[in-house]
């Protein structure tokens, strides 16, 4: 059984870009047959070169890997590398912790502000 690919890769030009939109799953597999591609686009040394991400519903360390190569390509070519995304979600607000004094960061990144007890309030 032949598996169908889960992701796309779409090229058009607009003046004087390039324009790549990815879609789908962003793994090992899709960035070992994208690479291919991605790199011949590098080889035409595009004033600048727009990665639209927007589709894309998966993306892991191969993926990231992918976009590091293309930049790594582009660098020393006087070439721009653009990304778009999706809008990010509004920054949620550090929780307080009363027992603490501390305003602790909900994204878990460990980070901890110091704060006056009881006042929230920055030191």
């Amino acid at each position: 059984m032949v598996q169908q690919p889960t992701y796309g890769l779409r090229e058009r030009r607009l003046s004087n870009s390039t324009v790549i939109e990815l879609s789908g799953e962003l793994d090992l597999l899709a960035t070992t047959e994208l690479a291919t591609s991605l790199d011949a686009v590098c080889a035409t040394q595009p004033r600048q070169l727009v990665l639209d991400l927007r589709k894309v519903t998966f993306l892991d360390c191969s993926g990231l890997s992918l976009l590091c190569r293309i930049r790594n390509r582009l660098r020393g070519q006087r070439s721009r590398l653009l990304l778009v995304t999706r809008r990010p979600a509004p920054p949620t607000p550090p929780a307080p912790d009363p027992a603490l004094g501390h305003v602790r960061h909900r994204h878990g990144c460990g980070l901890r502000c110091c704060t006056s007890p009881g006042t929230g309030r920055l030191e």
